[in-house]
């Protein structure tokens, strides 16, 4: 026998199962309600609401998240009511890398740090010396640093929070603000050093040589040479834009450039022909050419005689008188000496050099000598004339 419920028992129960349902849902509701801590590098907020992930709970507080960036707990992680977010955002820094450059991208704190969780043998990265912040610590604290600068190495002890001016004072060391300091870590070993940069203008100057041109002069005589313009070496002048570190030029920028030219060494050479110069035994002895014919013929008429003339002197000179001006200058004039004569005796064979003293001139007057010119023996020096000559100083 079945019972057929009244309406009274099915409002009751509809009533007790929505309000049932009701409770279940509110008491969801209450648990997904939460208050959390986000701190983003550092700096803390509160936040509430309605989600369970540390992603929702970060998006509830308008934080950006990036691929670099370090979340804890993990984005998709349940986070519970009263627990604490942390972001350290990612900064990209410009390292090298076993020589080769690249981006790091690093949440540390110290710049030891960044360099020592990069996986390689040797790092480096330029050294933060801001002057609008606080500049990033060397370490924790405790670490050697080397401090290189000029060619010299000195060790401190870095304390916590300081950073690279702190640490360059305490080595002695002064930077400008154009000097290159870089971080390097290799080996677990931390090092600044300090590259010295210097700009400025420098000028060179480079020597031009001058040409030398050769000119031909028709009136002056083969193998004389005149200067007619002195050479002058030029010059190039460049005036640069340089900038070097620690002595090695790194940029060069040509600002300017100067040329003076040379100044062409010029030679003028003689091309005329040379006069041939006279003789001068052939000059007296051509003239007493011309004449031999008539002094022969004037001695064979006298027989050989010395004496015949004034011209003609005894063979012997001790024996011949002293002559006048007239009579020696016309003995000089008109020897009967024939150039070209197999054997001739020197035009003049003089006295001792005495002003106004004849000198004696000693020709063959018929050759007796063969065409061999050997020297004339004793029977042809009879045929011998000798004449006197003035001697005029």
């Amino acid at each position: 026998m079945s019972v057929k419920p009244t309406r009274t028992t099915v409002i009751s129960v509809a009533t007790a199962t929505t309000l049932l349902v009701a409770g279940a849902a509110a008491a969801t509701i209450g648990t997904s309600y939460r208050h959390v801590t986000i701190e983003v590098d550092g700096v803390s907020r509160d936040v509430s609401g309605f989600f369970t992930t540390a992603g929702d709970a970060l998006n509830t507080a308008g934080v950006s998240v990036g691929a670099h960036d370090l979340v804890a707990p993990a984005a998709d992680q349940t986070v519970s009511n009263g627990d604490t977010v942390v972001v350290r955002t990612a900064t990209p820094y410009d390292v090298t890398v076993d020589g080769s450059q690249t981006v790091a991208w690093s949440t540390a704190s110290t710049a030891s740090g960044i360099l020592s969780a990069l996986p390689a043998q040797t790092s480096s990265m330029a050294a933060d010396r801001s002057f609008v912040r606080a500049e990033m610590p060397l370490g924790e604290g405790g670490e050697t640093v080397h401090v290189v600068a000029d060619g010299t190495t000195t060790d401190v002890v870095a304390s916590a929070d300081e950073g690279t001016s702190a640490i360059l004072e305490k080595a002695g060391v002064t930077a400008s603000p154009i000097d290159r300091v870089t971080l390097e870590n290799s080996g677990g070993e931390t090092t600044v050093r300090v590259a010295r940069v210097v700009r400025g203008k420098s000028s060179t100057t480079t020597e031009i040589p001058f040409e030398t041109e050769e000119r031909e002069d028709p009136e002056a005589e083969e193998g004389t040479e005149k200067v007619v313009q002195e050479g002058v070496a030029g010059s190039e002048v460049t005036e640069s834009y340089q900038e070097t570190i620690d002595g090695n030029v790194t940029v060069t920028a040509v600002l300017t450039t100067t040329r003076t030219e040379p100044t062409t060494h010029i030679v003028s050479k003689g091309t005329k022909e040379k006069k041939k110069a006279e003789d001068p035994k052939e000059t007296p002895a051509s003239s007493s050419d011309s004449s031999s014919s008539d002094s022969s013929s004037s001695g064979s008429s006298s027989g050989g005689s010395a004496a015949s003339g004034p011209l003609l002197p005894s063979a012997n000179p001790a024996e011949t008188p002293r002559p006048t001006r007239e009579t020696a200058t016309m003995a000089c004039t008109s020897s009967p000496c024939r150039h070209g004569s197999p054997w001739a005796v020197p035009a003049c064979l003089p006295t001792p050099r005495r002003r106004n003293r004849p000198c004696v001139r000693a020709c063959s007057s018929s050759a007796p000598v063969g065409a061999s010119g050997a020297a004339p023996t004793s029977s042809a020096l009879s045929n011998v004339t000798l004449a006197p000559a003035m001697l005029l100083f």
